[in-house]
């Protein structure tokens, strides 16, 4: 029966039994998803029957190794025991089996676990660990054995949670967990068989690698004593330096370890920094100098050194105590899933519950430490080892200034300190790392509080080559990638020599950069084996690109698939940035096997650094030499959002039903009570029946207005009569809970009245209403005009003002939140308190933050999300938030529809109108966004023409067509001279023809011969002129018009259409239509290709427009019907709706 690793701590029988049955685990190393971890107190072993068990602590009264056998000698006396004392035992002969192999293989473990800890101490420390894990290495043929890995490996099998807790060094626990994973990629059955043999032949390889290198040590007898060097001094002393003890020099490069045996040790460098600084401070103490300021700057830097100690300290003991938590919920979960009685349930749960509890009070007590600032730590990583120095710089999101810079130390260690407004919810940063050798880091922190990163830079390759006046093709033959470089320009002009091109590539092995679809089919197979090893490195490269949340052309923030990425630099041999006179082409491979199943056609996403998020850019793309059309533009896009947003919104109620029943029991038991309360009033004497109101609307009239005149904190509560309808017992019997017959009882239900939550609820829901949605009377004394309104000028005003109403409906909407089952209606207690607060926050955006203008995209729950998380859980500060990104999605809808009134083919997306926000006029914008109105109508004109041709053509036919208009323009200029010219001709030539008329009639009257002859003789000549004149007059005056023509064609674009429509392209797709487009283009794809993600499968190409910013082909990823506001991502397993 294959053995699966995280079962090697298991719980109980149960649930090993239960592990053991599932298939092996096939996860690469270093390691899957730490397991949950058995923790026992100190001295008290385990009574588990198949647990790993060893007593390893300093308040042992035995050796662990007499620990251990004691522990497995009483699991085979149990066992045993078990099968003699139960009547219903008569397990086969293949559970005995597999007992016995069991027994087998944890002998062979604790045997090869004593192997590795050399001095025998009960737990393995660095040395011991690195030394034997060189020879298993040798043994299995695999790379990794330098020692910074061999140090990784420690470090990881020691890692938080997978430790044990009362001991420093590698426990057996710890040991057998990490066996088991890094042998599982040569396991072949993985049965308990194979471990055991493969264990007894690593002891064996460890144990004998061992002894021959003792043997190759030692000293032949013949050899001279090696004598000691440098030689002594004349005066009988050492001129060398006292070498420290070797127990001290050991762990010189080790790092820090605590074990039973040795105690704990720190690194050189923690305890030269400790002595360095109390040697200061004592010293300053006793010195006797009268530079006060250089005592109170030494004592500062010293107080900071100290301040930095006890931070660090404070760290390391939360993180233990996290851990400790973790594990505990861990357990206390598993408790209450494998509990068969009720009551033992129940007890599971209450444990949970305060285990949570726990968790929760820990939490706050670290926000608190840090109130009012956020202070951000971490660790700069490049590739498998530390950077050097390089600049961090945080920036303001919202008011685009850099608050702070530092600089790492040499290991990559930093921390940035700011201080944020708690009123505001925090601040919205981001966080840049520019670092010349690696791709810009992003990641964005919010709230405040302490931060801990680890920056994963991903170093970047470069190529250099001699720019030429042409363009230069390169190919990286080990990923695939291409780029197609243009002419390079610097300060203007064209640029020849020396260049570099630096790049960093992301062409993940899944399609959502998180989520693996690479699996092993076999592990003999070494294709499959570095298959799995590209797809792990793979996701470490992942981590290095900005997080993975846009803007669509139409301003919706959506989550994104990005399927590759890009970040690319030039720079001549002096390291200056270079320009380019055209685009950057690059040709990316996809090795994505997701892609099969997404419908969403992709598109070309761009980093803005400024925005700190993707924005989809209007930038084609090819697939496999096939152009796909452009994304669908804001105002078709926004119409299928609003369409979404309608069917969310109109949805059934899953809660509706349990809310009924709840008004109903209220309403029962409001019934009975006035029942009560009128069969008590018969019995008195002077009871009032038939001026007593019993729905409460008296009651509430007569009290609020007392309460508005008297409370003036209140004074716009208008709650439900019901609450004044109601009665309650007393001494004599029922009472109205709001009595209104005298001045006094008014008085008295006042102030109840006022501590009363839903009238407090109402004075704030009123109030906030009033400024949300003010009426042009309010927005007059507001200050407001009515062309401002739901604008952002609007939102910003009120902001401080609605401010506390948002907080308190905010919390009586989380504390009154019931979580129940759509189906069962029962109520459900675990239940996150992000996702109440998801709920509530979209309650209060559906209530008044809608688009205001028809083309404008409405609010997405990702956007919500975003929102409460960059507020650090502050619902009233999201709302303000996500109003204010609403009304800059209207203002730029009413951009929009100007710039539509202008062209009807001119549009923009959502980051090319943010400048507009700023004063930026409609005409520099329309002649900004010409050009692609322009290629769309070009386009559309050889569409019509019923074909079709790449933009690539289009934008070639619109570059030329200047010079082809020009051309046009002067040889119709030159033909119209020379009609001109020829007209004036023939009309001389007609008069000289007329005047040889006249002569010649004037000779006939004469009856001279001779000049009749000479005359006749020029009439015909001059005939025949005026006739050839006339005719090479029609000839001009038709040229001239075919001239016009042809320059009428070039300037409404005609002529260009016409030729684009005979020399079409046939790599275009046949629909207009991005998701048909797409289907079209994965449908001829062979399906042999998509076999391990075949590199040539699909491969995109795309233009970058600007150097040294990220660049990624990727698609809004579809969550079914997650994309508009109004629903809430509970996450939980059964599908809730939250009654509030």
């Amino acid at each position: 029966m294959p053995l699966k690793p995280e079962a090697a701590l298991a719980l109980d029988t149960r649930i090993a039994a239960s592990d053991l049955s599932r298939p092996a685990c096939r996860l690469p190393p270093p390691f899957p998803p730490a397991s949950p971890a058995c923790f026992a107190s100190p001295g008290t072993p385990s009574t588990s029957v198949n647990a790993w068990l060893k007593v390893d602590t300093p308040h042992s009264s035995q050796t662990p190794d007499r620990g251990c056998r004691t522990s497995r000698s009483t699991i085979s006396s149990r066992m045993s025991r078990k099968r003699v004392e139960d009547p219903g035992a008569n397990k086969s002969r293949s559970e005995l089996a597999h007992t016995e192999a069991r027994t087998e293989m944890t002998s062979a473990m604790q045997n090869l676990f004593q192997t590795f800890d050399l001095d025998q101490s009960g737990s393995i420390s660095l040395d011991e660990f690195v030394k034997a894990q060189e020879y298993a290495t040798e043994l299995y043929g695999v790379p990794g054995g330098e020692k910074q890995a061999l140090v990784e490996q420690y470090l990881e099998a020691r890692a938080p949670g997978q430790m044990q807790l009362y001991g420093g060094g590698l426990s057996f626990e710890a040991f057998v967990r990490w066996q088991l994973q890094w042998q599982a990629p040569f396991w072949a059955t993985g049965e308990e068989a194979e471990i055991t043999e493969r264990c007894r032949k690593l002891g064996e390889h460890i144990r004998s690698r061992r002894s021959t290198l003792r043997d190759s040590q030692r000293t032949p007898r013949h050899r001279p004593r090696r004598q000691n060097w440098p030689p002594q001094a004349p005066n009988g002393t050492r001129s060398c330096a006292h070498r420290g003890p070797r127990s001290a020099r050991r762990y010189v490069c080790g790092g820090g370890m605590s074990t039973a045996a040795k105690g704990f040790v720190q690194p050189p460098p923690e305890v030269a920094r400790d002595i360095k600084a109390y040697e200061d401070v004592q010293n300053l103490r006793e010195e006797s100098s009268d530079d006060e300021e250089y005592r109170q700057r030494k004592l500062a830097q010293a107080a900071l050194v100290q301040e930095e100690a006890d931070e660090l300290r404070f760290i390391a003991e939360a993180d233990v105590k996290s851990n400790i938590l973790a594990a505990k919920l861990q357990v206390a979960r598993l408790e209450t899933l494998e509990a068969l009685v009720p009551s033992q349930r129940e007890a599971c749960r209450v444990k949970q519950k305060h285990t949570l509890e726990e968790m929760q009070k820990f939490v706050i007590s670290l926000a608190e430490r840090h109130v009012g600032e956020m202070v951000v730590r971490g660790r700069i990583v490049r590739g498998l080892h530390s950077s050097l120095q390089s600049t961090l710089e945080l920036q303001d999101v919202v008011s685009k200034v850099n608050v702070t810079t530092t600089k790492s130390d040499s290991e990559g260690v930093f921390k940035l300190s700011t201080a944020v407004s708690p009123q505001k919810g925090g601040s919205d940063l981001l966080l840049v790392n520019r670092h010349s050798g690696a791709a810009t880091f992003y990641r964005k922190v919010a709230g405040e509080g302490l931060r801990r990163c680890r920056l994963d830079l991903l170093p970047m390759h470069s190529w250099y080559f001699e720019a030429e006046s042409g363009s230069t093709l390169f190919e990286d033959k080990q990923s695939g990638v291409r780029f197609r470089i243009p002419q390079l320009q610097k300060a203007g002009q064209p640029f020849a020599g020396k260049a570099k091109l630096s790049y960093a590539v992301v062409l993940p092995d899944f399609g959502s950069m998180g989520r693996p679809v690479i699996k092993l089919k076999r592990r003999d197979n070494a294709r499959d084996i570095a298959l799995a090893e590209a797809s792990r490195v793979s996701a470490m490269a992942c981590a290095a690109v900005p997080e993975r949340h846009g803007r669509s052309l139409a301003g919706s923030q959506v989550p994104l698939i990005l399927t590759s990425a890009v970040f690319a630099r030039l720079c001549d041999a002096d390291g200056e940035e270079l320009d380019m006179h055209d685009r950057l082409e690059v040709f990316l491979p996809c090795h994505s096997l997701a892609l099969k199943e997404l419908t969403t056609a992709p598109s070309l996403w761009s980093f803005q650094e400024d925005l700190a998020e993707w924005c989809q850019t209007p930038h084609l793309i090819c697939a496999n030499e096939r152009e796909l059309p452009l994304p669908r533009q804001p105002e078709a896009e926004t119409e299928s959002s609003r369409a979404k947003s309608f069917a969310q919104t109109s949805r059934p109620d899953a809660g509706e039903g349990y809310r009924a029943q709840q008004e109903a029991v209220a309403a029962a038991e409001l019934q009975r009570g006035h029942e009560a309360w009128i069969r008590h009033l018969r019995q008195e004497p002077q009871a009032h029946l038939e001026n007593t109101c019993y729905c409460g609307y008296r009651a509430k009239e007569a009290i609020m207005i007392y309460f508005r005149k008297n409370r003036k904190d209140l004074r716009l509560a208008e709650p439900p009569k019901r609450l004044f309808a109601g009665v309650e017992p007393d001494e004599t019997g029922y009472r109205q809970c709001f009595p209104y017959r005298t001045t006094d009882d008014i008085a008295a239900s006042a102030e109840r009245a006022a501590a009363h939550p839903e009238v407090v609820m109402s004075h704030h829901l009123t109030a906030a209403a009033r400024l949300l949605d003010p009426s042009p009377e309010i927005a007059k004394d507001l200050g407001l005009s009515p062309g401002s309104l739901f604008t952002f000028q609007h939102y910003d005003q009120i902001s401080s003002r609605v401010l506390p109403h948002l907080r308190h409906l905010a919390a009586f909407l989380v504390d009154g939140a019931r979580a129940i089952h759509s189906v069962t209606g029962d109520e459900l207690m675990q239940v996150a308190t992000v996702a109440i607060k998801m709920a509530a926050l979209e309650f209060l955006v559906n209530c008044w933050i809608f688009p205001r203008k028809t083309n404008s995209a409405p609010t997405t729950v990702h956007e919500l999300w975003e929102a409460l998380k960059v507020r650090g859980g502050d619902v009233a500060t999201a709302f303000l938030s996500v109003a204010l990104q609403q009304a800059n999605r209207d203002a730029l809808a009413s951009i929009r529809k100007q710039l539509r009134h202008r062209n009807r083919r001119l549009w923009a997306s959502y980051h090319e109108l943010l400048p507009a926000l700023c004063g930026k006029s409609l005409e520099q914008m329309d002649t900004q966004l010409s050009g692609r109105a322009k290629v769309q109508e070009l386009q559309e004109m050889v569409l019509h023409r019923g074909s079709r041709c790449r933009s690539a053509q289009v934008r070639a036919a619109l570059h030329e067509l200047p010079q082809r208009l020009c051309a046009a323009e002067q040889k119709a200029l030159e033909k119209r001279v020379a009609l001109k010219e020829a007209q004036t001709a023939a009309v001389q030539v007609s008069k000289d023809w007329t005047n040889a008329v006249r002569r010649l009639k004037k000779a006939k009257l004469e009856n001279d011969l001779t000049k009749q002859l000479s005359e006749q003789k020029v009439t015909r000549e001059l005939a025949t002129l005026v006739s050839a004149k006339k005719e090479e007059v029609a000839r001009l005056a038709h040229e001239v018009q075919q001239a016009e023509e042809e320059a009428e064609s070039e300037q409404t674009m005609q002529g260009p259409a016409d030729r684009l429509a005979q020399d079409a392209s046939g790599a275009i797709t046949q629909s207009d239509d991005a998701e048909q487009a797409w289907q079209e283009v994965m449908s001829n794809v062979p399906a042999a290709l998509w076999e391990y993600g075949y590199p040539k499968a699909l491969t995109f190409s795309f233009e970058i427009p600007t150097l040294g910013q990220w660049h990624a082909v990727g698609m809004a990823e579809v969550r079914g019907d997650l994309a508009i506001a109004g629903w809430c991502p509970v996450q939980v397993e059964s599908t809730l709706s939250c009654s509030c």
